[in-house]
């Protein structure tokens, strides 16, 4: 079953997915009366096919300021990040979703705004372990132990330096389900000391 695809403006890439089980009914032949006004014949009515449903969703529901307007299937859509495991998708695969402006292409993901989103991910992700490590850095500092806290304060210098630091092996990489697995938090946490 197809479906649609549009842009809008601020918003970027939208799916709107018809409900083919909701069919209208279409007036296939009008009822013909008699000249006594009894009916003759009822009027004949016949079920919407998959075109007619696809053309009412497009002419009813995209909003007037859409752009780029496609129907493809589920099939063309582009990676999402949505795995069995996760039942979601991630938040900057989806959204660096485009639709290109000819009106016969799916959308495709603008591996630039994918790589801006998964670093904002980074960005949120490091922040709790850097707060671990700030009370590990008290804690170290409080018993005197110096080896322990300079060990920490280095652990916490490649999470702050980690967004410039992986934006390299980022624009390296120009697959989106790749670029959706690389996540070089965890790569630091795996190979951090235990403090």
């Amino acid at each position: 079953m197809k479906i649609v695809v549009f842009s809008l403006p601020q918003e970027g890439c939208v799916i709107l997915y018809p409900n083919y089980n909701a069919r209208e009914k279409k007036l296939e032949a009008e009822a013909v009366f008699n000249e006594d006004g009894s009916m003759k014949t009822d009027a004949v009515y016949r079920t919407e096919t998959d075109d007619e449903v696809l053309q009412r969703v497009i002419d009813r529901d995209i909003p007037s300021n859409a752009q780029h307007i496609t129907t493809c299937t589920e099939a063309d859509l582009p990676y999402s990040g949505w795995t069995p495991e996760r039942k979601t998708r991630t938040v900057a695969m989806r959204n660096s979703w485009i639709n290109p402006p000819d009106t016969t292409s799916p959308p495709v993901v603008d591996m630039n705004k994918a790589r801006n989103g998964k670093l904002e991910e980074y960005k949120a992700k490091r922040l709790p372990v850097l707060e671990d490590l700030d009370l590990a850095v008290m804690k170290a500092d409080e018993s005197g132990d110096t080896a322990k806290k300079a060990s920490i304060v280095l652990e916490k210098q490649k999470l702050r330096d980690l967004p410039s630091d992986c934006l390299a092996a980022m624009e390296a990489i120009t697959d989106a389900e790749v670029l959706d697995n690389y996540d070089p938090v965890l790569d630091i946490v795996i190979n951090m000391p235990v403090f």
